[in-house]
């Protein structure tokens, strides 16, 4: 399923148009390395790694 969605970022409250992806088992919200460059938008490092698994465990 996907929707056309507006994000808004939190620090200078840039908004982006974009389509999503919604993945009723995902256990959380991701975003691409690619498009946080492309759209320049501002990150951080977290005190604490979030770690990733695929669908598998891996």
């Amino acid at each position: 399923l996907t929707l056309k969605v507006q994000l808004q970022t939190l620090d200078d409250h840039c908004t982006i148009g974009v389509s999503t992806l919604v993945d009723c088992g995902a256990t959380s919200e991701f975003i691409g390395e690619e498009f946080v460059r492309v759209n320049n938008l501002p990150t951080r490092k977290l005190e604490r790694p979030i770690p990733v698994y695929n669908v598998d465990g891996t």
